[in-house]
């Protein structure tokens, strides 16, 4: 007796749009014939995951941005997709389009400790007849590396199906494996090098072939993808010229329609046959039907814990999801908070459907807020109305004193100045302080790192002095005046 084997068999006749039915029928050189399979139904997507352009780059010298063109044409609803790095300063590398604006930040680690690396996403693009210009942006001088791809037919929301990270020291880069994901997805993996491989070669994920769709000259900055993945569990994989630390994402997004598979009542009878020798014969017939899916919408809305609020307080943003129709569950994955074009950040939705974003850097002015949810494999994303923050400037509070009191005449006095934010502003005021004796100015001193100004004088008359110390203010803080106080001079 023979072990149970597996073949595999494809159609390269399948047309779009059309339902196939197969079945399996196995016999031996003796025609002795096992009980055929029940039949399995597919039906073929309208279109697949297609690669338009892509781009790499790693520019050697320290830079707080850099533009990289992608000069084919993006139409509506396309997947704007990359890997990008900022080695060597603290903070996020964040990334917009001309066209776009921000991009979605997903999975992200940094150089060993240090720098940050993510994966950023702008799905359902609007349309560039000319192109666009991408702009990676650090928090500060850094060194900047990005892989970048754009891609058509891949779905307009709820896009982005898993994505994981990994990292290592090694010539053979790799992630994953994934969850079990359908076939016909899109399969993208990006890798960024702290040397320079020189060459590669791709890898291939459930035996089918990665192809490299962007890399710069030293392959230091690298993306690769399968266009349509078979089903199962995904990797990543890619060899490199040299050895080297690298770091990987590897991501799979959803196509704008993905082929419905069904099996009628019964179960596949696999038989033993006498011979090691069997073959396998297929029966096919096709129907001209479409299967199509379509997921619950939902609904998010974003709130302030403190609108208006003031420089330096902290402000949390809540983003609330539903799903639109009721009884059809609860939102699961995360949001990103927006600033207009600007990320601020992101939250993981809860058992609740919410999710928050904490921060104290808005500046003075009026900041136009909104959630963007991505979407999950029930649902999909939707994005919030647009809440108007309003931030003012905080309150200040200023004391005066002196060094010494009561001086004599001739003696040099140091007048300082101490100012503070008033809670719930927070910071170090900056500027000038003004010191008088009654209504006459003495002179002014600049705040230091403290919040400390100081002005030091030995002209003042004998007799008895009127000292305050008045705050103008500055951008994000208000002025203030200290409570008078007497200098005696002997």
């Amino acid at each position: 007796m023979t072990r149970p084997d597996t073949t595999i068999f494809l159609d390269p006749d399948v047309t779009p749009s059309a339902a196939y039915t197969y079945s399996v029928d196995a016999f031996d050189l003796l025609d002795d014939h096992s009980v055929p399979s029940a039949p399995l139904t597919v039906t073929t997507p309208a279109v697949s995951p297609e690669f338009v352009q892509g781009v790499g780059a790693s520019p050697g010298t320290r830079l707080t941005s850099y533009k990289l063109t992608l000069s084919e044409p993006v139409l509506a609803g396309d997947l704007l997709v990359g890997w990008f790095g900022q080695y060597n300063a603290s903070g996020q590398v964040h990334v917009s389009d001309n066209v776009n604006g921000a991009w979605t930040r997903s999975v992200s680690t940094t150089w060993g400790g240090t720098g940050d690396i993510a994966l950023y996403y702008r799905e359902n693009s609007a349309p560039a007849p000319s192109g666009l210009v991408i702009t990676v942006s650090a928090s500060a001088s850094a060194y900047l590396q990005e892989a970048i791809a754009h891609f058509r037919h891949v779905a307009t929301v709820g896009a982005l199906d898993q994505a994981m990270v990994s990292q290592g020291v090694g010539n053979y880069a790799s992630a994953g494996p994934t969850a079990s994901v359908p076939a016909g997805e899109l399969v993208v993996a990006a890798v960024l090098t702290g040397g320079q491989p020189r060459w590669l070669i791709p890898g291939s994920s459930q035996m089918v072939p990665y192809l490299i769709d962007a890399h710069n000259g030293s392959d230091a900055s690298d993306l690769e993808d399968i266009l349509s993945s078979a089903a199962g569990p995904q990797k990543g994989g890619l060899t490199l010229g040299l050895s080297t630390n690298w770091y990987m994402v590897l991501a799979t997004f959803r196509p704008a329609a993905g082929p419905t598979t069904t099996t009628s009542p019964g179960s596949v009878t696999t038989t033993s046959t006498t011979t090691s020798t069997t073959r396998i014969s297929t029966t096919t017939t096709s129907a001209s039907t479409t299967t199509t899916t379509t997921l619950p919408g939902t609904t998010t809305g974003v709130t302030s814990s403190a609108n208006p609020s003031v420089s330096g307080q902290s402000v949390i943003f809540t983003a609330t999801v539903r799903a639109k129709s009721a009884g059809a569950g609860t939102p699961t994955g995360t949001v990103t908070f927006n600033d207009g074009a600007s990320t601020l950040g992101t939250g993981t939705l809860n058992g609740s459907g919410q999710a928050t974003f904490v921060t104290s850097t808005l500046a003075v002015g009026s900041h136009p807020i909104t959630a963007a949810y991505g979407g999950d494999s029930t649902f999909t994303g939707s994005t919030s109305s647009t809440l108007t923050q309003t931030v003012k400037k905080a309150g200040t509070t200023t004391l005066a004193s002196s060094l010494a009191n009561p001086s004599v005449s001739g003696q040099a006095v140091t007048f300082t100045a101490t100012v503070t934010a008033k809670s719930p502003g927070a910071g170090t005021p900056t500027g000038t302080v003004t010191f008088k004796d009654g209504s006459s100015t003495l002179g002014t001193g600049t705040l230091d790192g403290s919040g400390r100004g100081m002005f030091m004088t030995s002209t003042l008359a004998v007799g008895s002095h009127s000292i305050t110390a008045s705050y103008g203010g500055n951008a994000n803080f208000n002025g203030s005046t200290s409570p008078k106080f007497n200098q005696r001079v002997k």
